[in-house]
Protein backbone atom coordinates (compact mmCIF):
# COMPACT_ATOMS: atom_id res chain seq x y z
CA UNK A 1 0.00 0.00 0.00
CA UNK A 2 1.56 3.28 -1.28
CA UNK A 3 0.55 6.69 0.69
CA UNK A 4 0.33 8.78 -2.73
CA UNK A 5 0.61 7.06 -6.57
CA UNK A 6 1.40 10.56 -9.05
CA UNK A 7 0.64 9.78 -12.42
CA UNK A 8 2.81 11.48 -15.01
CA UNK A 9 6.52 12.37 -14.92
CA UNK A 10 6.74 15.57 -16.28
CA UNK A 11 7.80 18.99 -14.29
CA UNK A 12 4.75 18.37 -11.59
CA UNK A 13 4.24 14.99 -11.30
CA UNK A 14 8.47 14.00 -10.46
CA UNK A 15 8.61 17.44 -8.33
CA UNK A 16 5.77 16.21 -6.67
CA UNK A 17 6.81 12.42 -6.08
CA UNK A 18 9.80 13.58 -4.44
CA UNK A 19 8.69 16.05 -2.57
CA UNK A 20 5.72 13.39 -1.21
CA UNK A 21 8.73 11.06 -0.42
CA UNK A 22 11.02 13.65 1.50
CA UNK A 23 7.86 14.15 3.71
CA UNK A 24 7.81 10.63 4.61
CA UNK A 25 4.91 9.37 2.52
CA UNK A 26 5.80 5.94 0.68
CA UNK A 27 6.01 6.87 -3.10
CA UNK A 28 5.35 5.62 -6.66
CA UNK A 29 5.65 7.55 -9.51
CA UNK A 30 3.80 6.02 -13.31
CA UNK A 31 5.43 7.03 -16.16
CA UNK A 32 4.55 5.45 -19.57
CA UNK A 33 7.38 7.69 -21.74
CA UNK A 34 10.10 10.21 -20.81
CA UNK A 35 10.62 11.20 -17.41
CA UNK A 36 10.96 15.24 -17.50
CA UNK A 37 7.54 14.78 -19.65
CA UNK A 38 7.06 17.25 -22.39
CA UNK A 39 9.21 20.21 -20.84
CA UNK A 40 12.96 18.14 -20.40
CA UNK A 41 12.13 16.20 -23.73
CA UNK A 42 9.96 17.93 -25.47
CA UNK A 43 9.44 21.09 -24.62
CA UNK A 44 11.29 24.08 -22.61
CA UNK A 45 15.18 22.11 -22.16
CA UNK A 46 15.25 21.65 -25.66
CA UNK A 47 14.09 24.84 -27.13
CA UNK A 48 16.12 26.71 -24.69
CA UNK A 49 19.41 24.46 -26.32
CA UNK A 50 18.48 25.83 -29.79
CA UNK A 51 17.86 29.21 -28.88
CA UNK A 52 21.24 29.13 -27.30
CA UNK A 53 22.34 27.91 -30.56
CA UNK A 54 20.92 29.78 -32.60
CA UNK A 55 22.21 33.13 -30.62
CA UNK A 56 25.27 32.00 -30.89
CA UNK A 57 25.25 32.15 -34.61
CA UNK A 58 23.55 35.63 -34.87
CA UNK A 59 26.09 37.01 -32.15
CA UNK A 60 29.13 35.49 -33.92
CA UNK A 61 27.89 36.84 -37.25
CA UNK A 62 27.98 40.70 -35.56
CA UNK A 63 31.04 40.40 -33.59
CA UNK A 64 32.62 42.10 -36.37
CA UNK A 65 31.63 45.17 -34.94
CA UNK A 66 33.07 44.25 -31.92
CA UNK A 67 36.34 44.04 -33.96
CA UNK A 68 36.29 40.13 -33.88
CA UNK A 69 36.29 38.63 -37.31
CA UNK A 70 35.20 35.48 -37.17
CA UNK A 71 35.27 34.12 -40.78
CA UNK A 72 32.66 32.77 -42.38
CA UNK A 73 29.45 30.85 -39.85
CA UNK A 74 28.32 27.44 -41.25
CA UNK A 75 25.94 25.47 -39.97
CA UNK A 76 26.01 21.60 -38.59
CA UNK A 77 22.49 21.08 -37.70
CA UNK A 78 22.44 17.49 -37.14
CA UNK A 79 25.43 18.24 -34.53
CA UNK A 80 23.70 21.34 -33.11
CA UNK A 81 20.21 18.22 -32.69
CA UNK A 82 22.74 15.98 -31.44
CA UNK A 83 24.08 18.53 -28.81
CA UNK A 84 20.15 19.14 -27.62
CA UNK A 85 19.51 15.58 -27.59
CA UNK A 86 22.65 14.99 -25.50
CA UNK A 87 21.20 17.64 -22.48
CA UNK A 88 18.04 16.18 -22.54
CA UNK A 89 19.81 12.80 -21.54
CA UNK A 90 21.22 14.59 -19.12
CA UNK A 91 18.75 15.98 -17.26
CA UNK A 92 16.19 13.20 -17.39
CA UNK A 93 19.18 11.03 -16.03
CA UNK A 94 18.84 13.24 -13.43
CA UNK A 95 14.92 13.13 -12.62
CA UNK A 96 15.90 9.62 -12.36
CA UNK A 97 18.55 9.60 -10.01
CA UNK A 98 16.58 11.77 -8.09
CA UNK A 99 13.71 9.50 -7.82
CA UNK A 100 15.48 6.76 -6.68
CA UNK A 101 17.74 8.82 -3.94
CA UNK A 102 14.31 10.13 -2.60
CA UNK A 103 12.97 6.31 -2.55
CA UNK A 104 10.53 6.98 -4.94
CA UNK A 105 8.84 3.90 -6.42
CA UNK A 106 8.89 3.85 -10.51
CA UNK A 107 6.39 2.00 -12.62
CA UNK A 108 6.88 2.47 -16.31
CA UNK A 109 3.60 1.75 -18.26
CA UNK A 110 0.11 3.54 -18.93
CA UNK A 111 -1.63 4.16 -15.82
CA UNK A 112 -5.46 4.43 -15.35
CA UNK A 113 -7.24 4.75 -12.03
CA UNK A 114 -8.88 2.20 -11.02
CA UNK A 115 -10.84 3.54 -8.07
CA UNK A 116 -10.12 6.24 -5.19
CA UNK A 117 -7.51 3.81 -4.36
CA UNK A 118 -6.50 2.03 -6.73
CA UNK A 119 -4.53 2.54 -9.83
CA UNK A 120 -3.17 -0.03 -12.61
CA UNK A 121 0.07 0.44 -14.43
CA UNK A 122 -0.28 -1.85 -17.33
CA UNK A 123 -1.29 -5.12 -15.35
CA UNK A 124 -0.51 -4.13 -11.92
CA UNK A 125 -2.39 -2.90 -9.49
CA UNK A 126 -1.25 -0.60 -7.27
CA UNK A 127 -3.02 0.15 -3.97
CA UNK A 128 -3.04 3.73 -2.43
CA UNK A 129 -3.81 6.47 -0.07
CA UNK A 130 -3.80 9.29 -2.21
CA UNK A 131 -3.81 9.66 -6.08
CA UNK A 132 -1.75 13.19 -7.97
CA UNK A 133 -3.03 13.58 -11.50
CA UNK A 134 0.01 14.68 -13.56
CA UNK A 135 -0.44 13.89 -17.35
CA UNK A 136 0.05 17.45 -19.04
CA UNK A 137 -0.96 18.08 -21.99
CA UNK A 138 -0.31 17.71 -25.89
CA UNK A 139 -0.29 19.98 -29.01
CA UNK A 140 -3.52 21.00 -30.76
CA UNK A 141 -3.79 20.76 -34.42
CA UNK A 142 -6.59 23.15 -35.36
CA UNK A 143 -9.12 21.92 -38.46
CA UNK A 144 -7.34 23.70 -41.44
CA UNK A 145 -8.25 21.73 -44.68
CA UNK A 146 -4.62 20.22 -45.50
CA UNK A 147 -3.99 19.43 -41.53
CA UNK A 148 -3.04 16.18 -42.65
CA UNK A 149 -0.49 16.65 -44.79
CA UNK A 150 2.84 15.07 -44.23
CA UNK A 151 4.97 18.41 -43.86
CA UNK A 152 2.74 19.98 -41.32
CA UNK A 153 3.85 19.43 -37.82
CA UNK A 154 3.75 19.90 -34.25
CA UNK A 155 6.33 21.45 -31.85
CA UNK A 156 7.09 18.09 -30.90
CA UNK A 157 8.33 17.05 -34.57
CA UNK A 158 10.03 20.35 -34.90
CA UNK A 159 12.09 19.59 -32.40
CA UNK A 160 13.32 16.23 -33.62
CA UNK A 161 13.67 17.62 -37.20
CA UNK A 162 16.58 15.57 -39.14
CA UNK A 163 17.24 18.15 -41.55
CA UNK A 164 16.81 22.20 -41.93
CA UNK A 165 13.77 22.71 -43.88
CA UNK A 166 14.47 25.58 -46.62
CA UNK A 167 11.61 27.44 -45.49
CA UNK A 168 8.57 27.28 -42.63
CA UNK A 169 5.33 28.97 -41.83
CA UNK A 170 3.50 28.82 -38.33
CA UNK A 171 0.18 28.94 -37.47
CA UNK A 172 0.35 31.00 -34.29
CA UNK A 173 2.30 33.45 -33.15
CA UNK A 174 2.43 32.89 -28.99
CA UNK A 175 5.16 31.40 -27.20
CA UNK A 176 5.77 28.57 -28.95
CA UNK A 177 5.75 29.87 -32.29
CA UNK A 178 7.91 32.80 -31.39
CA UNK A 179 10.42 31.33 -29.78
CA UNK A 180 10.23 28.89 -32.86
CA UNK A 181 10.55 31.16 -35.75
CA UNK A 182 13.34 32.93 -33.83
CA UNK A 183 15.37 29.35 -33.86
CA UNK A 184 14.50 28.17 -37.47
CA UNK A 185 14.71 31.60 -38.40
CA UNK A 186 18.31 31.94 -37.31
CA UNK A 187 19.60 28.65 -38.82
CA UNK A 188 18.61 29.85 -42.31
CA UNK A 189 15.50 28.72 -42.70
CA UNK A 190 13.10 31.37 -43.91
CA UNK A 191 9.69 31.58 -41.22
CA UNK A 192 6.89 33.62 -41.55
CA UNK A 193 4.30 33.76 -38.65
CA UNK A 194 0.26 33.73 -39.25
CA UNK A 195 -1.93 34.93 -36.21
CA UNK A 196 -5.26 35.51 -35.93
CA UNK A 197 -5.08 38.29 -33.18
CA UNK A 198 -4.62 41.46 -34.08
CA UNK A 199 -0.61 40.96 -32.19
CA UNK A 200 1.37 38.68 -31.82
CA UNK A 201 2.06 37.09 -27.65
CA UNK A 202 -1.76 38.48 -27.21
CA UNK A 203 -1.44 37.66 -23.88
CA UNK A 204 1.21 39.94 -23.20
CA UNK A 205 1.56 43.42 -22.30
CA UNK A 206 0.69 45.28 -25.70
CA UNK A 207 4.08 46.96 -25.58
CA UNK A 208 6.16 43.99 -24.69
CA UNK A 209 3.99 42.60 -27.80
CA UNK A 210 4.81 45.12 -30.45
CA UNK A 211 8.78 45.51 -29.24
CA UNK A 212 8.62 41.67 -30.10
CA UNK A 213 7.12 42.18 -33.60
CA UNK A 214 9.66 44.36 -34.27
CA UNK A 215 12.76 41.90 -32.83
CA UNK A 216 11.21 39.30 -34.93
CA UNK A 217 10.86 41.47 -37.98
CA UNK A 218 14.56 43.08 -38.05
CA UNK A 219 15.58 39.09 -37.94
CA UNK A 220 13.51 39.07 -41.24
CA UNK A 221 10.74 36.68 -39.57
CA UNK A 222 7.94 37.64 -42.13
CA UNK A 223 4.77 38.31 -39.46
CA UNK A 224 0.85 38.32 -40.64
CA UNK A 225 -1.21 39.40 -37.98
CA UNK A 226 -4.87 39.70 -37.95
CA UNK A 227 -4.66 36.73 -40.29
CA UNK A 228 -6.36 33.44 -40.78
CA UNK A 229 -5.09 30.63 -43.06
CA UNK A 230 -7.89 29.03 -45.19
CA UNK A 231 -5.54 25.75 -46.15
CA UNK A 232 -2.40 24.44 -46.34
CA UNK A 233 -1.14 23.28 -49.67
CA UNK A 234 2.51 21.32 -51.20
CA UNK A 235 4.87 23.79 -50.23
CA UNK A 236 2.65 27.04 -49.16
CA UNK A 237 -0.19 28.30 -47.01
CA UNK A 238 -3.00 29.93 -47.96
CA UNK A 239 -4.28 32.88 -45.75
CA UNK A 240 -6.22 35.72 -45.61
CA UNK A 241 -5.65 39.09 -44.10
CA UNK A 242 -8.31 41.38 -44.56
CA UNK A 243 -9.16 41.72 -48.16
CA UNK A 244 -5.78 40.44 -49.15
CA UNK A 245 -5.40 36.60 -50.22
CA UNK A 246 -1.69 35.57 -49.66
CA UNK A 247 0.21 32.57 -50.39
CA UNK A 248 3.17 31.85 -48.04
CA UNK A 249 6.15 29.30 -49.14
CA UNK A 250 6.69 26.31 -46.68
CA UNK A 251 8.52 23.48 -46.95
CA UNK A 252 6.95 22.73 -43.63
CA UNK A 253 4.28 23.90 -41.32
CA UNK A 254 4.20 24.15 -37.62
CA UNK A 255 1.37 24.11 -35.78
CA UNK A 256 1.10 26.39 -32.59
CA UNK A 257 -1.88 27.23 -31.82
CA UNK A 258 -1.85 25.91 -28.07
CA UNK A 259 -1.97 22.60 -26.08
CA UNK A 260 -4.91 20.43 -24.91
CA UNK A 261 -5.02 18.42 -21.61
CA UNK A 262 -4.83 14.90 -21.56
CA UNK A 263 -7.37 13.97 -18.92
CA UNK A 264 -9.55 12.38 -21.33
CA UNK A 265 -6.72 9.72 -21.78
CA UNK A 266 -7.53 8.88 -18.11
CA UNK A 267 -11.12 7.69 -18.11
CA UNK A 268 -11.77 10.30 -15.47
CA UNK A 269 -15.94 9.27 -16.13
CA UNK A 270 -15.76 6.07 -15.23
CA UNK A 271 -13.59 7.19 -12.01
CA UNK A 272 -15.89 10.03 -11.19
CA UNK A 273 -13.59 12.50 -11.21
CA UNK A 274 -15.30 15.82 -13.04
CA UNK A 275 -13.76 17.67 -15.59
CA UNK A 276 -14.68 19.44 -18.99
CA UNK A 277 -13.46 18.30 -21.82
CA UNK A 278 -10.75 16.48 -19.82
CA UNK A 279 -9.52 19.68 -17.88
CA UNK A 280 -10.25 18.55 -14.26
CA UNK A 281 -11.58 20.48 -11.57
CA UNK A 282 -9.75 21.53 -8.93
CA UNK A 283 -10.42 23.45 -5.35
CA UNK A 284 -7.81 26.25 -4.14
CA UNK A 285 -5.73 23.19 -2.46
CA UNK A 286 -6.01 20.97 -5.73
CA UNK A 287 -8.10 18.41 -4.91
CA UNK A 288 -10.83 16.93 -7.02
CA UNK A 289 -13.93 16.24 -6.71
CA UNK A 290 -12.93 13.07 -4.91
CA UNK A 291 -10.88 14.14 -1.66
CA UNK A 292 -7.91 11.91 -1.96
CA UNK A 293 -7.46 12.75 -5.60
CA UNK A 294 -5.45 15.77 -6.90
CA UNK A 295 -5.08 17.30 -10.06
CA UNK A 296 -1.84 19.24 -11.15
CA UNK A 297 -0.13 20.89 -14.14
CA UNK A 298 -1.49 21.59 -17.50
CA UNK A 299 -4.41 18.54 -16.85
CA UNK A 300 -6.14 20.96 -14.06
CA UNK A 301 -5.89 23.94 -17.26
CA UNK A 302 -5.41 26.97 -14.25
CA UNK A 303 -1.97 27.71 -16.04
CA UNK A 304 0.29 25.58 -18.92
CA UNK A 305 3.79 26.42 -17.53
CA UNK A 306 6.07 24.12 -16.40
CA UNK A 307 6.88 26.35 -13.44
CA UNK A 308 3.33 26.25 -12.35
CA UNK A 309 3.55 22.35 -12.25
CA UNK A 310 6.15 22.15 -10.20
CA UNK A 311 4.88 24.52 -7.67
CA UNK A 312 1.27 22.87 -7.44
CA UNK A 313 3.24 19.46 -7.05
CA UNK A 314 4.95 20.85 -4.16
CA UNK A 315 2.02 22.12 -2.67
CA UNK A 316 -0.34 18.57 -3.55
CA UNK A 317 1.96 16.89 -1.63
CA UNK A 318 2.59 18.85 1.36
CA UNK A 319 -1.27 19.30 1.16
CA UNK A 320 -1.40 15.48 1.19
CA UNK A 321 1.31 15.28 4.34
CA UNK A 322 0.24 18.16 5.92
CA UNK A 323 -2.60 20.41 6.54
CA UNK A 324 -4.07 21.64 3.29
CA UNK A 325 -2.55 24.98 2.62
CA UNK A 326 -4.48 27.00 -1.44
CA UNK A 327 -2.07 28.04 -4.32
CA UNK A 328 -1.41 31.32 -4.42
CA UNK A 329 -1.76 32.76 -8.13
CA UNK A 330 -1.30 36.13 -7.33
CA UNK A 331 2.18 36.36 -9.28
CA UNK A 332 2.96 34.17 -11.94
CA UNK A 333 5.60 34.95 -14.33
CA UNK A 334 5.50 34.57 -17.69
CA UNK A 335 8.52 34.30 -20.20
CA UNK A 336 9.37 34.45 -23.96
CA UNK A 337 13.06 33.10 -24.51
CA UNK A 338 13.88 35.94 -27.35
CA UNK A 339 17.11 37.99 -27.60
CA UNK A 340 16.62 40.17 -25.88
CA UNK A 341 14.11 38.08 -23.03
CA UNK A 342 10.59 39.08 -22.66
CA UNK A 343 8.77 38.57 -19.03
CA UNK A 344 6.36 39.86 -17.45
CA UNK A 345 3.74 39.40 -14.38
CA UNK A 346 1.11 40.95 -12.57
CA UNK A 347 -1.61 43.15 -14.74
CA UNK A 348 -1.16 44.30 -17.92
CA UNK A 349 -2.01 48.47 -18.03
CA UNK A 350 -5.01 47.34 -19.71
CA UNK A 351 -6.42 44.94 -17.05
CA UNK A 352 -5.10 47.21 -14.53
CA UNK A 353 -7.04 50.09 -15.69
CA UNK A 354 -10.30 47.58 -16.50
CA UNK A 355 -10.17 46.59 -12.98
CA UNK A 356 -10.70 50.50 -11.85
CA UNK A 357 -7.25 51.41 -10.56
CA UNK A 358 -5.72 54.98 -10.90
CA UNK A 359 -2.32 54.16 -12.39
CA UNK A 360 0.76 55.14 -12.34
CA UNK A 361 3.21 53.74 -15.39
CA UNK A 362 6.84 54.37 -15.46
CA UNK A 363 8.56 52.84 -18.50
CA UNK A 364 12.79 52.93 -19.21
CA UNK A 365 14.38 52.40 -22.25
CA UNK A 366 16.86 49.87 -22.50
CA UNK A 367 19.07 52.21 -24.10
CA UNK A 368 19.29 54.19 -20.54
CA UNK A 369 21.12 51.20 -18.83
CA UNK A 370 25.11 50.38 -19.44
CA UNK A 371 25.68 46.81 -18.90
CA UNK A 372 22.73 46.19 -21.68
CA UNK A 373 24.85 48.53 -24.31
CA UNK A 374 28.16 46.70 -23.00
CA UNK A 375 26.19 43.81 -24.38
CA UNK A 376 24.99 45.43 -27.82
CA UNK A 377 21.35 45.59 -26.63
CA UNK A 378 19.85 48.93 -27.52
CA UNK A 379 16.13 47.98 -27.84
CA UNK A 380 13.68 46.88 -25.39
CA UNK A 381 12.13 48.47 -22.03
CA UNK A 382 11.10 47.92 -18.55
CA UNK A 383 7.64 48.95 -17.80
CA UNK A 384 6.12 48.90 -14.36
CA UNK A 385 2.13 49.63 -13.48
CA UNK A 386 1.40 50.55 -9.93
CA UNK A 387 -1.49 51.86 -8.30
CA UNK A 388 -1.15 55.64 -7.08
CA UNK A 389 -0.36 54.66 -3.57
CA UNK A 390 2.99 53.08 -5.56
CA UNK A 391 1.97 49.42 -4.45
CA UNK A 392 2.80 47.50 -7.58
CA UNK A 393 0.62 45.48 -9.93
CA UNK A 394 2.56 44.70 -13.12
CA UNK A 395 6.23 44.46 -14.01
CA UNK A 396 6.55 43.90 -17.94
CA UNK A 397 10.20 43.59 -19.08
CA UNK A 398 11.51 43.44 -23.18
CA UNK A 399 15.55 42.97 -22.04
CA UNK A 400 18.75 40.83 -22.02
CA UNK A 401 18.26 38.24 -18.85
CA UNK A 402 14.65 39.53 -19.00
CA UNK A 403 13.73 36.08 -17.45
CA UNK A 404 16.30 36.41 -14.27
CA UNK A 405 15.06 39.68 -13.44
CA UNK A 406 11.56 39.07 -13.12
CA UNK A 407 11.63 37.26 -9.91
CA UNK A 408 12.31 40.05 -7.89
CA UNK A 409 9.05 41.87 -9.67
CA UNK A 410 7.22 38.24 -8.98
CA UNK A 411 8.26 38.99 -4.98
CA UNK A 412 7.52 42.31 -5.45
CA UNK A 413 4.04 42.01 -6.46
CA UNK A 414 3.65 38.23 -3.60
CA UNK A 415 4.31 40.80 -0.67
CA UNK A 416 2.88 43.50 -2.27
CA UNK A 417 5.77 45.95 -2.30
CA UNK A 418 6.02 49.45 -2.97
CA UNK A 419 8.10 51.26 -6.09
CA UNK A 420 9.63 53.48 -3.24
CA UNK A 421 10.74 49.80 -1.28
CA UNK A 422 12.22 48.51 -4.41
CA UNK A 423 14.04 51.89 -4.45
CA UNK A 424 15.42 51.03 -1.00
CA UNK A 425 17.57 48.18 -2.55
CA UNK A 426 20.93 48.45 -3.38
CA UNK A 427 21.88 47.26 -7.34
CA UNK A 428 24.85 46.26 -8.19
CA UNK A 429 26.32 48.27 -11.20
CA UNK A 430 26.70 47.89 -13.92
CA UNK A 431 23.76 45.42 -14.01
CA UNK A 432 20.87 45.34 -16.28
CA UNK A 433 19.15 45.15 -12.61
CA UNK A 434 19.55 48.55 -12.29
CA UNK A 435 16.38 48.91 -15.26
CA UNK A 436 13.87 47.75 -12.27
CA UNK A 437 15.45 50.52 -9.72
CA UNK A 438 15.10 53.38 -12.59
CA UNK A 439 11.23 51.83 -13.38
CA UNK A 440 10.41 52.02 -9.67
CA UNK A 441 12.02 55.81 -9.68
CA UNK A 442 9.93 56.37 -12.08
CA UNK A 443 6.81 55.49 -10.07
CA UNK A 444 7.82 57.10 -6.20
CA UNK A 445 9.60 60.20 -7.97
CA UNK A 446 11.73 60.89 -10.88
CA UNK A 447 14.55 58.39 -12.44
CA UNK A 448 18.14 58.83 -12.08
CA UNK A 449 19.98 58.20 -15.40
CA UNK A 450 16.83 59.65 -18.47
Amino acid sequence: MFDVVVIGGGPGGYVAAIRAAQLGLKTALAEKADLGGVCLNRGCIPTKSLLHAAAMMRNIKDAEALGIHAGQVRLDFNKVMAHKESQVKTLTGGVRYLLGKNGVTLYRGEAEILSPDTVAVDDQKISCRHIIIAVGSSPVKPGIPGMENPAVMTSDEALSLAELPKSMGIIGGGVIGIEMALIFQSFGCATSIVEMEDRIAPLMDKEISGGLEALLKKQGIRIYTGSKVEAIEKGRILCKTGADSLQLPAKKVLAAVGRASNGLKLSLDRAGIAHEKGIIKTDACLRTNIPNIYAIGDVNGKYMLAHVASAEGLRAAENIAEAGRPMDYSAVPQCIYTEPEAAAVGLTETEAAEKGYTLKVSRIPVSANGRSLTEGCTQGFIKIVAEKTGRILGVHILAPHASELITQCVSAIRFRATARELNEIIYPHPSVSELIMEAAHGISGKPIHI
